[in-house]
């Protein structure tokens, strides 16, 4: 159970650094600082790995099943973002070079790590 709020958690901040990226002149981007949004995601992981009842039920199957969900849900941010008209200031728009590479890059991984969780079967 806590996991899964911790999970969420990190899910909402991800989403908020990204729309803060893409709309930093909102009242919710002026209201809450990228500072304020990291320091979440930083508490969220060390509360994942410190806390042992958390650490027991990670799993590598959940734990891929957690990073492909991460990968969609970045994708899917950044792509409806620059869609509506957002523009990155970091650079991370859908048209970068280096966003295109990570995404390939994560896509490679995820299908290695994938084969290799279907090989321990």
């Amino acid at each position: 159970m806590l996991k899964s709020i911790l999970q969420v958690v990190f899910f909402i901040a991800v989403g908020a650094l990204i729309f803060n990226d893409f709309f930093p002149h909102t009242p919710f981007a002026v209201n809450i600082s990228t500072t304020a949004i990291l320091f979440i995601m930083v508490v969220t992981i060390i509360a994942s790995v410190a806390v042992p009842s958390i650490r027991r039920t990670f799993s590598p199957w959940s734990s891929f099943r957690f990073k492909l969900i991460l990968t969609i849900y970045v994708v899917a941010l950044i792509t409806g973002f620059t869609l509506i008209g957002g523009s990155s200031t970091a650079g991370f728009d859908l048209y970068s070079p280096l966003f295109i590479v990570l995404v390939l890059l994560q896509t490679f991984l995820l299908i290695n790590e994938y084969r290799r969780l279907n090989r321990k079967q």
